[in-house]
């Protein structure tokens, strides 16, 4: 039996050395986002947060900026209780590119009780109206390396 779980354990390992780095250009983006898409529809949390995680990491391959995807994270942002979740959902709809999105940020600013997020938005929508880059990817990393789940 030992021997069994070790070999299974180095061909597992070697298996995912062999698929973990695929060139970029081998990846088929449009299927890959479609998919992200899809779910975020999901009922199950961590699918939905597997998946915002995703088109943070991925955004400049992705166009994930479509009504109905923004409408979800949307959702999340505006009605889940986990502050971290929130966060997470604030993160991933910059990362969207979507001026509707930024423009309800804007909105929503007055209107947030919490004090970080409201904070984080502040930077957000400040940054993206200059064109400030550098404060966007600043604030978004304090953000995200802050999240804890």
């Amino acid at each position: 039996m030992r021997k069994f779980l070790l070999s299974f354990l180095i061909v597992s390992l070697l298996s995912s050395f062999a698929f973990a780095d695929a060139p970029k250009s081998q990846v088929d983006w449009t299927l890959f986002g479609d998919n992200l898409q899809s779910s975020l529809k999901s009922e199950n949390i961590g699918v939905k947060l597997s998946a915002m995680q995703l088109i943070i990491e991925y955004s400049a391959d992705l166009n994930v900026a479509g009504t109905e995807a923004v409408y979800e994270v949307m959702r999340e942002f505006r009605n889940n209780t986990d502050q971290s979740i929130r966060k997470l959902s604030l993160i991933t709809l910059y990362k969207m590119n979507n001026d509707w999105a930024i423009d309800f940020l804007k909105r929503h600013h007055k209107f947030e009780e919490n004090k970080g997020i409201k904070n984080t938005i502040q930077s957000i929508v400040a940054a993206y109206e200059n064109g400030d880059n550098e404060k966007i990817a600043k604030t978004l990393n304090e953000s995200y390396l802050s999240l804890a789940f």
